[in-house]
């Protein structure tokens, strides 16, 4: 029996979301206000949820198969190369502490002769498809375009772009954010997600300015005797 593909593509560009049928040759742009999201941090979840299920009903975009394209210019990415391998842990950690992100969700995909470390804004897909599942869709994956070859770093797509990553959705299926039973013959990914960044070095920092505070309030208070 075929595998069932996805029907339905949705492209999460920094500020729209693009809804593609290829079948029906339908493309419709969604723009989301900066009251919703901004600088691709979520502001109001509640009125982004409000923005996608309104989009839905004006459009008529019934419940189906989807899948969710994370667009590169809402993503980050590091190329850490096999040779470096005994270093990855570190090499990633590094790049997550450069993340301008609150709260960035890093993932590493296995690629040719590299692991491609990926860090997204959770909240942003989360919310997107909070909103898709209640209205009955099912999700198919969460990827992000840096790993698909048709889209790499496009910061728009096509019907027939759409269409091609659907037709290949076999081959990118397990390059996924969200949780996908992974063969032990595919490989292309590793579950190193991160979901706050390392807060070690600030907390003592913090800790030896409210120290050096304390020990001056001390002495002012012994010289005033």
């Amino acid at each position: 029996m075929a595998e069932k593909l996805p029907e339905l593509l949705v492209f999460l560009g920094r500020n729209t979301v693009t809804f593609f049928t290829p079948k029906n040759n339908f493309a419709k742009a969604l723009n989301i206000p900066e009251t919703a999201v901004k600088d691709l941090e979520v502001v109001d979840p509640n009125l982004l949820g409000s923005e996608i299920r309104g989009f839905l009903e004006k459009e008529k975009i019934s419940a189906t198969r989807t899948i969710v394209i994370i667009s590169d210019p809402i993503s980050f990415t590091r190329d850490i190369p096999l040779s470096e391998e005994n270093k990855k842990g570190i090499l990633v950690q590094d790049f997550i502490d450069n993340i301008p992100l609150e709260s960035p969700e890093v993932k590493v995909f296995k690629e040719n002769e590299l692991n491609k470390a990926v860090a997204v804004n959770p909240k942003y897909y989360e919310v997107i498809i909070e909103s898709l599942t209640a209205k009955g869709f099912t999700i198919f994956g969460v990827v992000p375009a840096i790993v698909i070859p048709e889209i790499r770093i496009l910061p728009a797509i096509t019907v027939d772009i759409a269409k091609k990553v659907i037709d290949n959705f076999g081959k990118i299926k397990y390059q996924n954010f969200v949780d996908v039973t992974l063969p032990a013959q595919q490989g292309v990914s590793q579950g190193i997600i991160t979901k706050e960044k390392p807060k070690g070095p600030r907390i003592w920092l913090l800790l030896g300015i409210f120290g050096l505070m304390i020990l001056i309030l001390v002495v002012m208070l012994l010289l005033r005797k």
